[in-house]
């Protein structure tokens, strides 16, 4: 998957970004609250974020060509 060079600008950069980082903060806060009881902690959410990474690059990047 792909973005043109200059099709996305101004406010639609602004909303993605905003828009990105309360997902993150959301998804940071329920993790968090299970990983602390359950889990190992900061450690293993920073693990499945760069897992999870990886696999979406290799899905849109990397497969498809």
């Amino acid at each position: 998957m792909h973005i043109e060079p200059n099709y996305s600008h101004g406010r639609k950069d602004c909303f993605k970004l905003c828009y990105s980082y309360r997902l993150f903060r959301f998804c940071r806060k329920n993790d968090m609250e299970y990983n602390y009881r359950v889990d190992g902690g900061f450690s293993a959410f920073c693990m499945r974020v760069v897992i999870t990474t990886g696999l979406v690059f290799s899905f849109f990047e990397i497969l498809p060509h």
